[in-house]
């Protein structure tokens, strides 16, 4: 046991740091079984701080997830971290705070790693495992949370349960990461041990997520939509739809959610680039930077999916 006298916390190194942000890997020399023995200080010296503002907010709504980077709370205070010399408490001066820390790197690094040892893709078996780790609804809160590490897993929602709005936007390689192996506690059901043979894959990085609204976005969606003969497709579900008082165009609203669409698009690039070991600018994000390069390759394919499958057509074009 740690005399009253010992420093609790242990700097060891920066853990990572770009654009405006850095993150430092601290040791709690009396972490609990429960807890976590390192954690991350994320904060930006220089910049802007609503970034760091916008991550706590989003970590705490999600802090239930087990896919997503836990947000910790630290006692002593979080505001202050104890000095080696003399034990005085240093004050950041800036907007910071504490998340897990996930010791077994970024997706891009793993495939950097193997490349470097001349391996080629990823087996299937570990594929199989990152892709049963993709973001999904957060949990609602634990009762009777025994400690940082207690999670809920996601599942999928009722029916009649609303789905949210909100978009990580720069999921990539990087912002990816690998936390612990270990087994499932026991009263955990027989699917959590997937983590036993490949740790666990958690989403981090929420600096820039935001909640989207339909009417901010839907210009351009609509436009992708035609172009992609999405609408087509959709039109006769929407008019079987009862008092939507809409036309068809907008009533599609009502059972599309523009966050999903953004999300599934973003997990899909980067599944897409694990399976074939694309390492091209690995950390670039797939709404802001990857879209134009896509956007070509997209509409070829699906206008090729068209051709060679008329069920897929509309009816007037397929006869």
């Amino acid at each position: 046991m740690a005399s009253r006298n010992e420093l609790r916390h242990e700097f060891e190194n920066v853990a990572g740091q770009g654009g405006s942000g850095i993150a430092l890997c601290f040791r709690d020399k009396q972490a609990g079984p429960d807890e976590f023995s390192r954690f991350i200080i994320k904060t930006v010296p220089l910049g802007d701080r609503k970034e760091i503002a916008n991550e706590t907010k989003w970590l705490r709504r999600l802090q239930w997830a087990e896919h997503i980077v836990t947000p910790l709370k630290l006692d002593p205070g979080p505001l202050a971290i104890p000095r080696r010399e003399g034990g005085r408490l240093i004050f950041f001066g800036r907007s910071y705070f504490f998340i897990e820390y996930l010791e077994n790197g970024t997706l891009d690094a793993l495939l950097f790693k193997r490349r470097a040892a001349g391996l080629g893709r990823l087996p299937n078996r570990i594929l199989w495992s990152i892709f049963l780790c993709p973001m999904a609804y957060p949990p609602f809160r634990i009762r009777n949370r025994r400690g940082p590490k207690h999670k809920s897993r996601e599942l999928l929602p009722s029916p009649f349960y609303d789905p949210g709005n909100l978009v990580h936007t720069d999921m990539n390689l990087g912002n990816l990461m690998f936390g612990e192996v270990g087994e499932p506690p026991p009263e955990e059901p027989p699917l959590a041990a997937e983590h036993h043979l490949v740790p666990i894959v958690k989403l981090i990085d929420f600096g820039d997520a935001m909640e989207v609204k339909t009417p901010e976005i839907l210009p351009a969606r609509r436009t992708y939509d035609e172009e992609l003969r999405l609408e087509e497709i959709m039109e006769d579900d929407v008019n079987k739809l009862e008092n939507i008082g809409k036309s068809s165009k907008d009533g599609r609203e009502l059972f599309r959610n523009v966050a999903t669409d953004m999300n599934i698009l973003e997990i899909g690039v980067v599944m897409g680039r694990l399976v074939t070991n694309d390492l091209t600018n690995p950390r670039a994000g797939v709404l802001r930077e990857l879209m134009v390069e896509l956007r070509d390759n997209l509409l070829a394919a699906w206008h090729g999916v068209w051709r060679a499958v008329p069920i897929f057509a509309h009816p007037s074009r397929s006869s």
